[in-house]
């Protein structure tokens, strides 16, 4: 029940990278905007325009996932930068044949919320009326860029809930129980994020939807954390694992494959 670019809705799947590209900023600015922390909105987002095509002219990580080259990313405050290839983890051709272009819910959670939201209610959120965005004139919120909750694209991150709904929950907690426990306080949860293939122990995780609506902060995004809970306050600057994220076209078919790890699907369109 997924919509297309035209607003058509159909049967789309949903894949994630079980592997990170890198890390990387979820979005820089210059030191007079937002103290140079970034800005928490997805259609103008550094890491946006690293994944997706048409910004090839842009000099600091544009499209070049999309197109598999390398070249300097964001990586830091102020616009700080690093070096990054993606000659062997971009997108060919062929697998971009595949990718469809749909209508991603960005929508964000409140202050209110911020440690009372489970797997379902942050679904609710990502597709609900709050942005990332809660004040304005100070050095921590100057920023003029409109917020949205919606975005037309290919390739974007994990949401919240995803993460939520990945676990196979344990012997302890089961996973009903985990999609009903606040992601906050899963680091007291051990089935919960243990037992869930979107879990990293090394190193905190981007998700696609700014943090607190309300928190007075205009650069905050949502993640997943390293304790295997999830924050609706990371700054956008930081360097973070970047899953890429996207919705197979409607008429992609399985051809072979039962999905398990020794036997995995095999695509075909």
């Amino acid at each position: 029940n997924i919509e297309d670019g035209n607003g058509e809705k159909s049967s789309r799947i949903k894949i994630i990278r079980d592997k990170s590209i890198g890390a990387f900023s979820w979005d820089s600015s210059t030191s007079n905007i937002n103290d140079g922390r970034g800005i928490n909105e997805w259609s103008q987002a550094d890491i946006m325009k690293l994944l997706n095509p048409g910004f090839e002219s842009e000099s600091v990580g544009g499209s070049l996932f999309w197109n598999k080259q390398s070249g300097t990313c964001y990586n830091n405050k102020n616009n700080g930068t690093k070096n990054c290839d993606f000659r062997n983890t971009g997108l060919n051709d062929f697998a971009k044949s595949f990718i469809d272009t749909v209508i991603w819910k960005i929508g964000s959670n409140t202050k209110e919320t911020y440690n009372n939201v489970n797997a379902f209610k942050f679904y609710e959120f990502e597709r609900g009326s709050f942005t990332g965005k809660s004040c304005s004139n100070t050095i921590y919120c100057n920023d003029t860029v409109e917020r949205t909750t919606t975005w037309i694209g290919n390739v974007g991150l994990p949401h919240p809930s995803d993460y939520g709904f990945a676990t196979n929950g344990g012997t302890e907690t089961k996973r009903d129980l985990c999609l009903n426990t606040l992601l906050y306080d899963w680091d007291s949860f051990k089935d919960c994020y243990q037992n869930n293939w979107l879990y990293n122990s090394q190193q905190y995780q981007w998700t696609i939807n700014p943090g607190n609506s309300n928190e007075g902060r205009n650069y905050y995004i949502s993640i997943i954390r390293t304790h295997g809970g999830v924050s609706s306050g990371a700054w956008a600057y930081c360097g973070y694992l970047v899953l890429p994220t996207l919705y197979l076209k409607s008429n992609v078919q399985i051809i072979n494959g039962d999905g398990s790890f020794n036997n995995p699907f095999v695509l075909s369109i």
